[in-house]
């Protein structure tokens, strides 16, 4: 095919667009900290028509400003087109180069890129053939990569400050059908000043701090706090270092940075935190043949490691699971203990196996029923509970009372003022019989739902600290007094 480049004389004018990367702190969607734009270059093949008489492809091009991996309509900011023509060259060029010819003020951080007129021979384009140097001659190290019509030098480490610097395409450098550009292309930019950028290394969330001022040789300027609040889950923010790995030069909060030659890059310092303690529920009623879990509490809440271990002292008593699940096996006592990985602190929480309530007690009074027992607050709730095997169901308190209904032990009232109550089980929202229900002057943030309180008459919920209450409450049409 036969090629010649056309130029719209907009096109003329936007060689001296400044295409820079632009970096920063903390964009939408929890992203820590800002990447560089990349430069996007589209090439669509074109019908004879206005722009290319025999036809030809047009390149768009421009920079990935919103990360979305493609160039949208509104990134691109300048169109070449490449129209099939009558010189016999079919040799490859280059049709665009970031940053521009002569273009000043360069950022340091910046990545050079160069747009070609077709698709190339990855395999010739290294970083032998796409090379920068300053003006003293000196290569700068970096890598190189292609894709579509793109090559990209990036720069080991920022550029320096107010230098000239040249960048060379070889000559040798081919396309896909081996045929090389067969001349050497060249460009020359100037750096602009220091800036000083902040990485999140790692970081679950927050944002970098974003300095947008920028720096001569010898200026001071002074390190951020951590104004983004970046954090990194079980890890402590420790100020920041020159080094990703920690191995630079530290600097802390309100310290003074001293620019030097290039800009100054700082990474976050994560510090692991250990753990201090270990707790865990002191005493816990099973029934024989039932299972319920432990959780243990590790302290810190943000310590890095919240591995735990668990042994059980009497396994013919019952057992525990690597997940802190506890089986009643037999009737008896065992102590289960929790140890931590990390520091090896230990807590134990001693576990009673009850009998097993062989008849007559429905799902949810159990529930509701074991939960009183193993909080301390409830205690005096229920008295000396122990099986459904009676006519009470072996309710014997005054606080929370209950019958034998179609063969099943059901709850029917619980009356708890002034305990300092902070909970109540979820599953009593499931009470099929209960009529009666007081939890006044207690310590309750919240309410669970209820979902067959058909036959509750009686409802009081005041004096306590519930934020909202639930939209359940609205469909308890047989309330006969109700208070909150």
């Amino acid at each position: 095919m036969n090629f010649r480049l056309k130029f719209f004389a907009m096109i003329i004018l936007a060689a001296a667009l400044t295409f820079t990367a632009c970096y920063g702190g903390g964009g939408s969607g929890g992203e820590t900290e800002t990447p560089a734009s990349t430069l996007f270059a589209n090439k669509t093949y074109i019908a004879a028509g206005a722009q290319c008489a025999a036809g030809g492809v047009q390149i768009d091009m421009g920079f990935d400003n919103n990360k979305n991996n493609k160039l949208d309509a509104d990134e691109i900011t300048k169109t070449e087109y490449v129209c099939n023509g009558e010189d016999a060259s079919s040799h490859p060029f280059v049709v665009y180069t970031s940053p521009a010819p002569n273009e000043t003020d360069v950022e340091l951080d910046t990545v050079i890129s160069a747009v070609f007129n077709t698709e190339m021979d990855g395999s010739t384009i290294t970083d032998t053939t796409f090379t920068v140097k300053d003006s003293n001659g000196n290569s700068v190290a970096g890598t190189v990569s292609y894709s579509g019509i793109v090559a990209v030098f990036t720069p080991a480490e920022p550029l320096s400050i107010n230098k000239k610097y040249t960048v060379s395409l070889a000559s040798s450098i081919e396309n896909d059908n081996d045929i090389a550009m067969d001349y050497n292309h060249k460009i020359y930019f100037t750096s602009g000043k220091a800036a000083v950028i902040y990485k999140a290394n790692g970081a679950t969330g927050g944002t970098v701090p974003v300095n947008a001022n920028r720096y001569g040789t010898g200026e001071s300027v002074t390190a951020s706090a951590n104004t983004g609040s970046l954090y990194k889950t079980g890890y402590s923010f420790c100020g920041w270092n020159t080094k990703a790995d920690g191995t630079g030069t530290s600097k802390s909060e309100g310290s003074t940075i001293t620019i030097a030659n290039s800009s100054v890059i700082l990474y976050a310092v994560w510090v692991i935190v250990p753990v201090s303690g270990v707790m865990v529920n002191n005493s816990m009623i099973i029934e024989k043949g039932f299972s319920m879990e432990l959780t243990p509490t590790v302290t810190p809440s943000n310590a890095t490691n919240h591995e735990v271990t668990w042994l059980s002292s009497v396994t013919t008593v019952a057992t525990v699971s690597s997940d802190g699940l506890v089986t009643a096996v037999n009737e008896g006592t065992t102590i289960i203990t929790v140890k931590t990985v990390d520091g090896t602190f230990t807590d134990t929480s001693i576990v009673t196996v009850s009998p097993a309530i062989t008849s007559g007690l429905g799902a949810a009074d159990r529930a509701v029923l074991l939960f009183m027992k193993n909080h301390a607050e409830w205690a005096s709730a229920i008295g000396t509970w122990t099986s459904a095997n009676t006519d009470t169901c072996g309710v014997n308190s005054s606080m929370v009372q209950s019958k034998i209904v179609d063969g099943v032990c059901r709850i029917t009232k619980i009356d708890v003022p002034g305990l300092s109550i902070t909970s109540l089980p979820d599953e009593i929202g499931n009470l099929t019989e209960l009529n009666y229900l007081s939890v006044v002057n207690n310590s309750l943030t919240n309410v669970p739902e209820f979902t067959v309180f058909n036959k509750l008459n009686y409802l009081y919920l005041a004096d306590n600290s519930i934020i909202s209450f639930p939209n359940s409450i609205n469909r308890l049409t047989n309330l006969l007094d109700y208070s909150r």
